[in-house]
């Protein structure tokens, strides 16, 4: 007789769960080139939400962090990387809040963060930055980077990290292709803050194109595929 077949241990720390806490829509979008695309990714279970990230197939475009739970809901994004701002929806927030960048070359410079009430408003100092902070005097509150090159002017973000809507403007035939959410969590396994990819087809001169021009079934087996792993 053969030996039984060997059980893979999960981690404590990573629960085995069938539930689904990150909802994306739309699965499909398809417009004309020039238009922009609308995704939404929300959360509406109470979980301890950290990150989220927007990925187009296997490229990860963008990455937004916060480090306390307390503010998932009561701090709201807006804007492009290079035109960011912090919405602070909780008056009992105070401080001396300041935004630094991030380079390439691991160095922070200060960017030209205004508190305006409840707004701080984060401009990205230079076209070498990646990555811009949120300070609370020297704790760090939020984070976000988002890949070189032009989708620092292309996607725009905003909602809180709990309903979150990207949008990436002026779509071309280049950006076909699939999107998806990706959330961190304490104690969540990863797969069950995965985001159902949106396919995203352009048409150019009115005529449809498709990913790789093999068609909307491979497209769509495709983000089933991507979905799984």
């Amino acid at each position: 007789m053969g030996r039984p077949p060997r059980v893979q241990e999960v981690p404590a720390s990573l629960p085995v769960t069938s539930d689904t806490f990150l909802t994306q829509t739309p699965s499909e979008i398809t417009l004309e080139a020039g238009q922009s695309a609308t995704i939404t990714c929300s959360i509406e279970q109470k979980i301890d939400i950290r990150e989220m990230q927007f990925w187009k197939n296997r490229e990860n475009l963008l990455n937004l962090t916060i480090q306390t739970s307390e503010i998932s809901s009561k701090m709201r994004f807006s804007g492009t990387f290079g035109e960011f701002k912090w919405i602070l929806d909780d008056g009992g927030h105070t401080g001396s809040y300041i935004c630094t960048a991030k380079t390439e070359m691991n160095t922070l410079k200060p960017s030209e963060g205004v508190h305006k009430t409840n707004q701080i408003d984060c401009p990205s100092p230079d076209e070498s930055s990646n990555y811009v902070f949120l300070n609370n005097g020297s704790k760090k509150i939020a984070s976000l980077s988002v890949i070189p090159g032009e989708y620092r002017s292309r996607l725009d973000i905003s909602g809180t990290i709990l309903a979150l809507t990207l949008t990436l403007k002026n779509v071309n035939i280049r950006d076909i292709d699939s999107y998806q959410c990706k959330g961190s969590a304490k104690d969540i396994a990863e797969d069950s803050l995965q985001g159902h990819p949106t396919i995203l087809y352009v048409k150019n001169h009115g005529k449809s194109s498709h990913t790789g021009n093999l068609g909307s079934a491979f497209a769509m087996a495709l983000a089933s595929w991507l979905f799984k792993l």
